[in-house]
This record gives structure tokens, sequence and C-alpha cells, in this order.
């Protein structure tokens, strides 16, 4: 595999050597605060390949185009993203072939207003997604399916956790806002909230797992726990 070591070596998955395909181990923890504004990884593609967190930490993950002003809607000013996405997260799209696995994510804050799918691991997930941990995040957007780890599930999720703040206008979910695939042995705090409410989401949301329009959308999930 390639070992991953520093942010610049996240910054190269998906260029040159460091093809989409390919397979990735981190070897420390690493601190993704010299991005502030992150560009997902696989953005207007996907990721096929493997990613093994090693139990590691990636601390500080930035995808920013606006703040919240003193009454909660965005404040007007703040510079727009010099880049495109549809997927907002760590990665954009995990592909059918990938495997994304031990990795731990704290302290990341996701808030972009012309997003349709976020999540802080990915926007979407095809493939499998094991032992993957969010901690102290808030993620957010009036518009967007918006979930703690990612915003639409079609594969396999089991062992995640998420603990943090969700701002949301439309539909959300602590591990995903909608699940088509399996989502098990997983962990989501009430803790987290949603500031913009509705009355069905304001509630809804803190159960933990996709919510849309008031009522579950699940194909398959078990073993969800909350605390």
């Amino acid at each position: 595999p390639y070992y991953i070591t520093s942010g610049e070596d996240m910054d190269k998955i998906g260029t040159g050597d460091y093809t989409l395909d390919a397979n990735y181990k981190m070897v420390n923890d690493i601190d993704l605060g010299m991005y502030k504004r992150w560009e997902p990884i696989a953005n207007g593609s996907r990721f096929e390949g493997t990613f093994d967190g090693a139990g590691y930490t990636i601390y500080n993950l930035t995808i920013k185009d606006y703040e919240l002003d003193e009454y909660g809607r965005p404040a007007k000013g703040f510079p727009e993203l010099n880049f495109d996405m549809t997927y907002a997260g760590l990665f954009a799209e995990l592909g059918i072939s990938s495997v994304v696995k031990n990795v731990n994510l704290s302290q990341a804050s996701v808030m972009t207003k012309d997003v349709k799918y976020m999540g802080v691991l990915a926007g979407v997930n095809k493939g499998t997604v094991e032992m993957v941990n969010v901690t102290e995040s808030v993620i957010g957007n009036e518009n967007a399916e918006i979930g703690g780890i990612v915003s639409c599930n079609l594969r396999r999720m089991s062992r995640v956790s998420f603990d943090g703040t969700i701002n949301a206008g439309k539909y959300a979910g602590g591990i995903a806002a909608m699940n088509l695939g399996t989502v098990a042995k997983c962990y989501v705090s009430r803790k987290y909230c949603t500031k913009i409410e509705l009355n069905f989401l304001y509630e809804k949301v803190q159960i933990g797992i996709d919510f849309r329009n008031g009522k579950g959308y699940n194909n398959s999930y078990r073993s969800i726990f909350y605390k």
C-alpha cells in the first residue's frame, strides 16, 4: 500500500501514481487544518481502492463556504469555494470496489450551501465502510441530504459511530440520510441536534438514521445503539 503520513499525502490521492483504485494506509494521526477548504478525494469521480486508517485519527477536515450569524442564518460576505462538487466529505463518492476502514475523524467542519449530498466521511457510499468513528464534528446545509457518516448508503456500513452536530433543513440522519444498503452495529450520540428546525426533523434526526419526510426509509439495518 501507499503509506499516508501527512495531509500532503492525503491530498495526493487521485493524482499521479496515487490512483483512485490503489491501497492506502495511515501510519500516524493527520491534521488537515492547513487545508481551510478541503476538496473531497475523488471529487467528480469515485474512489475504488482501500483506505485503512489503522486506528489513527484525521483532525480538522474543513469544507466551508459559509458561517452562521447570530440569528442562525448564513453570514454574508463569506468567500465561495474555488471548486465545484456534488458530494461533500473527506471523500466525494465511494465506489463499488472501495473499502474504508479503521479510521477516526475528529473536529471536522463541513458546511456548504450548494451541495446536495453531504457526510463527514463521504457523500455517497457504494462500497464497504467499517469501524469509522466521527467525533466533535459539525455538518450543515439548509437544502442537502446530510448524514453524520455519509449522505446516502447504497451498500454496507458496520461498526460506525457519530457524535457531533447536524444543522439541517431537509433530510438528515446520524449515520445516513438515506439507506438503501445495510447498516449494522452502529452508534449515534443523542447530543447532536438540528438548529434549523422542522417539527418532524427535530424529533427524527435524533434517532440517528435515515428519516425522510417524517418516516423511516430503510432497506436493512440492525443493531443501532443510541446514548
